[in-house]
Order: structure tokens, then sequence, then C-alpha cells
């Protein structure tokens, strides 16, 4: 069974959310491909990060979930 992950951003948050699995680790990057943030061992169903200062941009976002393994989206900051 696969989870669900959602993504929004409020004020200077980012908000990843797992219905079910428990997100092991996070990588975000910018569109040039520079790390932005790093997290590993989160092993929680919902983790935010801040954008403070990261504005109008495209993020990559790379989730690791316990079961059900790498997703990758894309977010524009505002």
């Amino acid at each position: 069974e696969f989870s669900n992950i959602t993504i929004h951003q409020s004020e200077n948050l980012v908000h990843v959310k797992s219905d079910n699995d428990e997100i092991e680790q996070i990588e975000v990057y910018d569109i040039l491909g520079r790390n932005i943030f790093y997290k590993t061992k989160i092993n929680e169903t919902a983790f935010n990060f801040s954008v403070q200062g990261i504005r109008n941009q495209v993020l990559v976002i790379k989730i690791t979930a316990e079961n059900q393994g790498l997703t990758t989206t894309k977010i524009i900051t505002n």
C-alpha cells in the first residue's frame, strides 16, 4: 500500500505529511541542483521546514518514506 504524501506552503514553512508511512528523509534542491535543505532520520508522519529567504523559486523536494520509497515533486515558493 502506498502512502499519500501531501506538501503545501504556508508563510515561511513547507509542510510535508504522509497519511500512512513515516517520512525517513527529505532533500530539497533549487532548480540549479544546489542543496537547500537535507534531513535524515525524521521518522514522523509529518514534518515542516523553513523556506525563509527563498522567494519565487522552484524547489525540487525528494521525500523518502518508510514503505513507499522515493517520491519527488516540485513546488514554487511564494
